[in-house]
């Protein structure tokens, strides 16, 4: 399947997916932001609808999300303290 293709559905499913994953709890996850020191920033490489960059903003980190589906990063974009931004994995660069 192509790119475009692949984020077609991406963007068609954006809000079923963010519905259906609601519930999502992970211990790793949890010991991951703990473990960040406060006001430490993070990047959030396939940030979907943005529940994950929410956690961590909730918990006083940066968040810097991204994800190259158009609909994803539009729910991701509601969530406060998440600076989202369309990019697929090709298109972002490294930063000095």
């Amino acid at each position: 399947m192509s790119e475009n293709k692949t984020l077609n559905v991406y963007d068609d499913q954006a809000e079923t997916y963010q519905k259906a994953n609601a519930e999502w709890d992970d211990p790793a996850f949890a010991d991951f932001v703990a473990a960040m020191p406060r006001g430490g920033a993070v990047l959030d490489l396939g940030c979907g609808p943005g529940r994950a960059a929410a956690r961590m903003a909730d918990s006083g980190l940066h968040v810097t999300a991204t994800d190259g589906s158009r609909e994803m990063i539009r729910l991701a974009q509601k969530h406060p303290g998440v600076a989202a931004r369309q990019a697929t994995f090709d298109e972002i660069e490294g930063q000095s």
